[in-house]
């Protein structure tokens, strides 16, 4: 997971690691749009640390592929199927990026995570809820 923290701290800062920033979107999507049956090593509990560090270090540079074609990442089954889904094959849509925003909420209340995962969901919120995302696109 250090790779991932890493990567996101200098995705923004560092020409050679810009376009890296796709990283974040995959650990995003594994540790938000997958159910946690806690029996993979690659679980979304697991990936919430690399996913948070993501948002919290960049998630500026996350959020600057909403609305690009170019910008492709796997989807997972929640995010297929909520009612936020809009269709798209793996783009970074408004729609996937209001979807981890309600899984953020609802991880950060989730009685059956330990109380630093809650804490760490609800600070990633706080840090989410800054992001300007582009629109008009």
């Amino acid at each position: 997971m250090w790779t991932a923290a890493f990567v996101a701290e200098y995705a923004g800062t560092v020409p050679v690691l810009a376009e890296y920033k796709i990283y974040g979107v995959w650990s995003i999507s594994m540790a938000l749009e997958h159910p946690d049956d806690g029996t993979q090593a690659d679980s979304p509990t697991a990936c919430l640390r690399a996913a948070c560090a993501w948002i919290r270090i960049a998630g500026d540079q996350v959020a600057s592929l909403v609305g690009r074609d170019d910008a492709q990442g796997a989807m997972g089954p929640l995010w297929m199927l909520s009612d936020l889904h809009d269709g798209s094959e793996g783009q970074m849509t408004h729609g996937r990026w209001q979807f981890w925003r309600h899984r953020l909420q609802a991880i950060s209340q989730q009685d059956q995570l330990s109380a630093e995962g809650r804490q760490m969901a609800a600070e990633t919120l706080r840090h989410f809820d800054a992001i300007q995302v582009p629109t008009g696109l």
